[in-house]
């Protein structure tokens, strides 16, 4: 009788210890026969997910040049990026499979501009 209580406890343990409640603002990934999913269910393991946050980054470039006559010209460029759903296969191949894959991809597009 023990034995069978303590076994179920470990499973409620793992359980709760593998599986994460979706937050509102997060984008659930999976992998699955070579293509980038996105999990639609409240709960997901883990451990074989990755939470990318649905939040914007925002980059800002300052360039600085001379024009004829010596006139000084400083330029602001600023971008904001987000993760898209229909692009995530390209997100993840640009920023890997990490939860900072959106602040490498922006700072990829910053060295691109």
């Amino acid at each position: 009788m023990w034995i069978i209580g303590i076994v179920v406890l470990l499973l409620v343990a793992l359980v709760v210890y593998e599986y994460r409640l979706r937050k509102p603002d997060q984008l659930v990934l999976y992998e699955a026969d070579g293509t980038i999913r996105l999990r639609k269910r409240a709960f997901y393991p883990r451990h074989f997910s990755l939470a990318l946050p649905g939040t914007t980054h925002q980059i800002e470039m300052k360039v600085d040049s001379v024009a004829r006559g010596g006139v000084q010209i400083r330029t602001t460029l600023v971008a904001t990026v987000a993760p898209s759903r229909e692009h995530l296969t390209s997100l993840i191949r640009v920023g890997g499979w990490k939860r900072e894959a959106v602040i490498k991809s922006a700072r990829d597009l910053e060295v691109v501009i």
